[in-house]
């Protein structure tokens, strides 16, 4: 089993060992981690992935994962107990975000592609050679909505490891009014978590190029789930192709901490 390096993983420091954490924050995560689980857990949900992303992903190699910022609150639970590693901004709401996402077993490395972003791509593109699976919102993490930033090209340039893009999508889903316009599907609803193939880049390719081949592909998966949602939806299979991972080393079982990257 491999795991991340021990000097880029830590375990938070719990209540009364210097937590950033206030009361009134770990009751907020005490009455969403249920409420948000159940209401998940009443979705139906298909997967459509090609065979060549399929045989990548159960042979449990190294790959980043990039998914559309709007669509974080589907992915925390579709992709929970995966072993992924996210990043996690340094705004004000991190923290609570980065301890929300332990309890669904991911990892977390605290920076941004915009923020700190030499320091948090160096994290990343270490834990992905170490044979990790990484999780990347390349429109992240304040827009525009839908516009891919260089930051995850860079780390599928220098780690080696391809890129697989995923876009889930509900038919019905409430929209937040927030920047990427959160889509939360409605309980019950019908979900599809369609995949590309891999894309890999080479360490001398042409980090433009590869900007623009990625929003591309990004755009067209994104447009044909939502043009094709019932079609893909009756074709998809039930099984997730992702095998189960074991947490990261240093994550504990929810609803402790788990390690945070720290950068």
């Amino acid at each position: 089993m491999m795991h991340p390096p021990k000097d880029a993983l830590s375990t938070p420091r719990r209540r009364g060992h210097g937590t950033t954490l206030d009361r009134r924050s770990r009751l907020l995560i005490a009455l969403i981690q249920p409420i948000y689980r159940c209401w998940m857990a009443t979705h139906r949900v298909r997967w459509i992935c090609p065979p060549e992303s399929v045989e990548h992903i159960e042979a449990g190699k190294p790959v980043i994962f990039a998914i559309w910022h709007e669509s974080l609150a589907t992915t925390l639970y579709t992709h929970r107990g995966r072993g992924l590693i996210a990043m996690v901004s340094r705004h004000r709401d991190g923290e609570l975000v980065t301890r929300l996402m332990h309890t669904f077993g991911f990892g977390t490395a605290r920076g941004s592609t915009t923020r700190g972003g030499a320091s948090a791509l160096r994290t990343m593109i270490r834990c992905a050679k170490e044979g990790h699976p990484l999780a990347i919102t390349p429109d992240g993490p304040k827009g525009p909505r839908r516009v891919a930033q260089k930051g995850v090209i860079e780390i599928a340039r220098r780690s080696g490891a391809p890129i697989i893009l995923v876009v889930p999508y509900a038919a019905r889903a409430h929209r937040f009014r927030s920047w990427d316009r959160m889509a939360l599907p409605w309980p019950f609803a019908r979900q599809i978590e369609l995949y590309g193939a891999p894309l890999t880049f080479a360490e001398d390719s042409d980090p433009a190029a590869g900007l623009t081949q990625l929003q591309e592909r990004l755009d067209a998966l994104t447009e044909r789930a939502e043009a094709n949602f019932v079609d893909l939806w009756r074709s998809g299979g039930r099984r997730s192709p992702h095998p189960p991972r074991p947490r990261p080393a240093g994550i504990e079982d929810p609803p402790a901490p788990g390690p945070t990257v720290t950068i």
